[in-house]
C-alpha cells in the first residue's frame, strides 16, 4: 500500500475546498438561466485557491448604480419581444451577496470537512 504524502493530502484538501465551495454558489446564484452557474469554476495553484466566473457575477453580488444604456449596433434597443428606443435609463440593482454569503456562512464547514476528510 503507497503512503500518502503531505503534499497530496495538502492538494486534496484545496482541491476539495474549491470544489464545495463552487458547489455552494451554484446552488445560491440567484439567477434562472444556467450560464452563469456552468460557468462558476476554481483551480489551484500552489496554495492558493481561485474561484472564478463571469463578469456578471459581480454585478449581482454588490449591484449596480442608476446608468444608462445606448443602442451599440442596432436602431433600437430590445428584448425580443418589446423595443425601447435608443436608449433606456436603467434604475440600478439591488446587491444579492450570494458570494459574500457562501463565504461567511458555509466556508468554515467546509473547511473542517475537508481538513477531517483530507489532513487528518
Amino acid at each position: 500500500m503507497a503512503k500518502m504524502t503531505f503534499e497530496s493530502s495538502w492538494n486534496g484538501f484545496l482541491f476539495g475546498v474549491g470544489n464545495d465551495i463552487v458547489n455552494e454558489l451554484v446552488k445560491t446564484v440567484p439567477v434562472d438561466k444556467g450560464t452563469l452557474k456552468a460557468s462558476i469554476n476554481h483551480s489551484t495553484n500552489g496554495n492558493i485557491i481561485t474561484i472564478s466566473m463571469l463578469e456578471y457575477g459581480m454585478y449581482l453580488e454588490f449591484g449596480t448604480p442608476p446608468h444608462i444604456i445606448r443602442v451599440k449596433d442596432k436602431k433600437v434597443l430590445s428584448d425580443g419581444k418589446s423595443f425601447f428606443g435608443k436608449e433606456v435609463h436603467h434604475p440600478g440593482t439591488r446587491p444579492n451577496p450570494f458570494i459574500r454569503t457562501a463565504f461567511e456562512t458555509k466556508l468554515p464547514k467546509i473547511i473542517e470537512d475537508n481538513t477531517t476528510r483530507h489532513l487528518k
